[in-house]
């Protein structure tokens, strides 16, 4: 679990931040990619037999929280969390569809 001061210090460091809850306890906060970042990961996701990869990737990039060995550790326990976590990611980085109005 994380504690108010970690995100208090993950957020002067990285700005806004999101949270995704796993499995029971296993708390997953990230940022936003960066423009360049979320172009790579669209070019390299665009191709099926590369999408596990590029959602891999697209995690280790943005994600604070858990850190180094620790995501990792995650990731090994839950194969399939980039999936849910690179969906997560997408959606807060304004990929949803957007309500356009009749005018």
């Amino acid at each position: 679990m994380i504690d108010d001061a970690k995100i208090a210090e993950l957020k002067a460091k990285h700005g806004e931040l999101f949270a995704i809850e796993l499995d029971e306890d296993e708390i997953v906060v990230f940022r936003r990619p960066t423009r360049l970042e979320f172009r790579a990961y669209k070019s390299n996701s665009q191709d099926e037999s590369k999408r596990a990869v590029a959602d891999e990737i697209l995690c280790k990039s943005v994600v604070v929280y858990p850190e180094g060995d620790a995501c990792e550790a995650l990731l090994d326990k839950l194969p399939a969390a980039s999936l849910t976590l690179a969906k997560a990611i997408v959606e807060k980085s304004g990929g949803t569809q957007a309500s356009a109005k009749k005018l």
